[in-house]
């Protein structure tokens, strides 16, 4: 007892003394390195003039510091303006390894709204450097806001990395790829490469170098050689202690060991009902799946036949005409057989002539009718079922569905306006666009109209470019409340079940524009809209259906990076990755693709630009990309 009291009086002690060694390195043990108080501290301005630009940078000092006027103006693709700082002759330079912070207290002004800058550090090394030419010196750079960062931004040298356009301007060996800080001559203050256009005032201030006399990491090797020696001595009395205990560990053990047993059984027994329970689960989900693909197909069979019955009625009164003429035709030439065994005069002839000559006008005018409904509704049935891809005209395959949707819009007081442009051709798959046409109107008929005597829908088309048109349908109905306007494409969801209402119909319009025609959808309805409005776009051309298009979004610096590094060659027969354009991001994206090509040999990688992350991430909620590279 009287041994272990003495250990812990010996540790208390050992941690107070640790803790004051490590107070009195972070406050009572740093230097600082004041270099704006050198009087003889050289500054100068430089703008992107000699680059071609049209920038214009003056630089003085004042009583606040060293001021900075810039004048941004268009004319360089990276207009700029920089302070540059001599902290040190290339003969001597500054080794800043004796330091790990730098402390700046600047001010930036410019348009009204707090401005980013960017500081460097330039290093001179004969190895990519040559005298009296600043370009060559290595650049270590980093971004921040001046308004953001206080009045005395603290800034870890640990945080300056070489920047990516000086390495690609200045190719060097592997030992001089990474940040380098041992003969650093000048520091400079620069405007971020986003500036706006216009007057700029930057103030510098203060500026220090601060470290510590014994560095951090020396500091904690002292800490942990005397923190080793004290557990050294503490296994040393631990050791002696456990042969005492060692007894008492072994009947532990093995009671242990009994335990673990009867937790193994139970773990196992557990793990067959969880096997069995997911196995079930499997078995259900895919039972849905077949489920939902019946529905599916059941969707699309009731529009045909909403089209047959459509169609069917259409064709009733020509086909009714016909008959009626016919039957005329036939009394005339009763009445005329019967003149034959009387009297047959002139005039009893030539009436005979002009009813039977405009009855054959009549007759053959609705049957032709007859017959071109009845073309038209085979070839919008044909559709329906092959879902062939085949050139066509949209107004065509519009006035079709319409023909067939003509019926069950008479039995109602709605209205629908179609605005097409009559030019716009597609080789695509005309069903499925008959079926999108169906199901919108048929939605807008259950939901949109509920409790209104007479409502209003709009078709319309019209071009965006020569590669995609838009189709758009509004009504002027109830519109789509905001807690259910992003369930509308989830399969299954209906706010009329049990009232004509399956859940599958926007379900089927989605998966229609989004994967069969290779389009986009977008519902608007409530604050931003009357009613409901429904904006499809889809290309001229559609996709093979065989064929899957993975989009990936990546920034513009690391598609032009990486299509220099491939330069046309395929991935999977680049081995090395030395080269100076393929930098840790670029890297990344090359396996990634090289991976996706593994895993899917048939599907087209189209790359999106983005700006930031943030576009990034939302691009893929809305599903317009389908990974981030």
């Amino acid at each position: 007892m009287n041994s272990t009291r003495i250990f812990h009086r010996l540790l208390l002690a050992l941690v107070i003394l640790t803790l004051l060694s490590l107070y009195a390195q972070a406050h009572w043990m740093q230097r600082v390195w004041r270099f704006d108080q050198n009087p003889k501290l050289n500054f100068s301005a430089i703008d992107d003039r000699p680059e071609g630009g049209n920038s214009v940078a003056i630089v003085k000092r004042n009583a606040d510091g060293i001021s900075m006027d810039c004048e941004i103006k268009v004319g360089y693709a990276w207009p700029f303006c920089e302070l540059a700082i001599e902290l040190a002759p290339e003969q001597t330079g500054i080794d800043l390894g004796q330091f790990d912070t730098l402390n700046l207290q600047l001010e930036a002004e410019g348009l009204g709204k707090p401005q980013a800058l960017r500081i460097f550090l330039r290093n001179f090394n004969p190895a990519y450097s040559k005298s009296n030419l600043s370009p060559t010196l290595k650049p270590h750079e980093i971004v921040f806001t001046p308004h953001d960062a206080g009045p005395l931004a603290r800034i870890r040298l640990t945080q300056f990395m070489v920047a990516s356009w000086w390495m690609q301007e200045h190719p060097s060996s592997i030992a001089h790829l990474g940040p380098e800080l041992e003969h650093v001559t000048t520091m400079s203050i620069a405007t971020a490469g986003n500036m706006p256009i216009g007057s700029h005032h930057i103030v510098f201030k203060r500026g220090e170098f601060v470290g510590q006399w014994i560095s951090d990491a020396n500091f904690r090797l002292i800490i942990i050689f005397i923190w080793i020696a004290a557990i050294l001595l503490y296994l040393a009395w631990a050791w002696y202690r456990s042969n005492f205990d060692l007894h008492q560990t072994d009947k532990l053990r093995l009671a242990l060991k009994a335990n673990n047993e009867i937790l193994e059984t139970r773990v196992e027994e557990r793990t067959r009902a969880l096997a069995a329970s997911n196995a079930r689960l499997i078995e259900t989900l895919q039972n849905l799946e077949g489920a939902r693909h019946e529905l599916v197909q059941s969707e699309k069979n009731a529009a045909l036949g909403s089209l047959v019955s459509g169609v069917a009625h259409e064709l009733n009164t020509p086909i009714g005409n016909a008959v009626l003429v016919g039957s005329t035709l036939q009394e005339s030439i009763e009445q005329l057989q019967a003149s034959l065994g009387a009297s047959l005069t002139k005039k009893s002839l030539t009436d005979y002539i002009d009813k039977t000559h405009l009855g054959t006008q009549i007759l053959n005018q609705n049957l032709k009718r007859a017959a071109n409904l009845i073309t038209n509704f085979k070839q919008l049935s044909a559709d329906q079922q092959s879902e062939q891809k085949r050139v066509f005209l949209l107004s065509d395959i519009v006035e079709e569905t319409r023909l067939a949707m003509h019926p069950k819009l008479r039995q109602t007081a709605h209205q629908l306006k179609i605005q097409l442009d009559d030019t716009i051709s597609l080789d695509s798959y005309p069903g499925p666009i008959s079926q999108v046409i169906i199901n919108l109107i048929n939605n807008a008929l259950l939901h949109a109209f509920d409790g209104i005597e007479q409502g209003h829908m709009l078709l319309e088309s019209f071009a965006i470019d020569e590669d995609s048109i838009a189709i758009h349908f509004s009504d002027d109905g109830l519109g789509i409340p905001a807690s259910t306007l992003h369930r509308i494409f989830e399969p299954f969801f209906t706010t009329k079940l049990g009232k004509g209402g399956s859940g599958l119909g926007m379900h089927l319009v989605y998966n229609i524009v989004t994967q069969q025609l290779g389009g986009k959808i977008l519902v608007l309805s409530g604050k931003t809209t009357r009613g409901t409005r429904i904006e499809i776009q889809i290309p001229r051309v559609a996709p093979t259906q065989t064929q899957t298009a993975i989009k990936i979004g990546v920034p513009a610096d690391v598609i032009d990076d990486y299509r220099h590094f491939v330069k046309g060659r395929n991935l999977d027969e680049i081995a090395h990755f030395d080269e100076p354009s393929c930098r840790r991001d670029v890297f990344e994206f090359a396996l990634f693709l090289r991976t996706l090509q593994q895993h899917f040999p048939s599907a087209q990688m189209e790359l999106i630009i983005i700006d930031s992350y943030a576009q990034g991430l939302d691009l893929l909620e809305k599903k317009v990309i389908t990974a981030l590279g």
